[in-house]
């Protein structure tokens, strides 16, 4: 059985072991802390990426390596697409690696400036995939391909925003939340994060220190529309 072995709140992570829920593969998850990482995890992964354990044994590292080997050795969610499909859907999968980096950024500020100011590359992805959406269930139709699987780390965590603190980063993208909503009814959000998920999610971007934490507060305590709660936090 395939091992994953990285952190709980690590994108790369729920991209792979959503790629193995989607297949249905087995496999078992080992979970680092991000503050006291062994010397043996940075021996197999330098650049502190996810890796796996194969069946055999194999240390292999790096999100894409990973994703390679899964689908080379298993079956690949692109079997049904033309090379042309194919090379266009890498170019959105590589967007939302990127986006990855510029969710957690966003997600991580202080205040609703600063937020602004560093999600511009996020909200700039999300303009980008919500013109690329057609009104299909998935990206590439009614099945899941690999981009659905690719952006759903990014899906999934703006779910989690909204449901807690009522602030929607998808509030302009009426097509990303219908993809949102498609890819969540999937299940495969929830069983591709560790059951604690929700709580470490909470601590590492929901604290005190940031905006969004501020506005998980203020949605716990005060009875206030969703239109007055961007300004709530804003003045907080």
């Amino acid at each position: 059985m395939i091992k994953i072995i990285s952190f709980k709140i690590c994108p790369c992570y729920q991209k792979i072991s959503a790629l193995l829920e989607a297949m249905n593969i087995p496999y078992k998850s080992e979970f680092l802390d991000l503050n006291n990482i062994p010397k043996w995890f940075t021996d197999i992964s330098p650049e502190i990426e996810p890796a796996i354990q194969t069946e055999t044994g194999e240390y292999i590292s790096g999100l894409d390596s990973v994703i390679d080997y899964i689908e080379i050795y298993y079956y690949t969610l692109y079997q049904d697409f033309d090379s042309k499909q194919k090379d266009n859907d890498k170019e959105w999968n590589q967007l939302a690696t990127q986006q990855y980096i510029n969710q957690c950024n966003t997600q991580r500020s202080g205040d609703l400036k600063s937020m602004m100011e560093k999600g511009t590359l996020f909200f700039e992805g999300l303009e980008s995939i919500e013109k690329q959406l057609g009104n299909t269930k998935f990206f590439n139709g009614e099945t899941l391909s690999a981009v659905d699987i690719a952006w759903l780390p990014i899906l999934h965590r703006a779910y989690l925003v909204k449901e807690k603190t009522g602030y929607d980063f998808f509030a302009d993208f009426p097509k990303l939340k219908v993809w949102q909503k498609n890819i969540m009814k999937t299940g495969i959000p929830t069983k591709s994060v560790p059951v604690d998920f929700d709580q470490v999610f909470v601590e590492f971007y929901l604290n005190e220190s940031t905006y969004l934490g501020k506005c998980l507060h203020l949605s716990k305590n005060t009875l206030i529309t969703e239109t007055n709660l961007n300004y709530a936090c804003e003045c907080s």
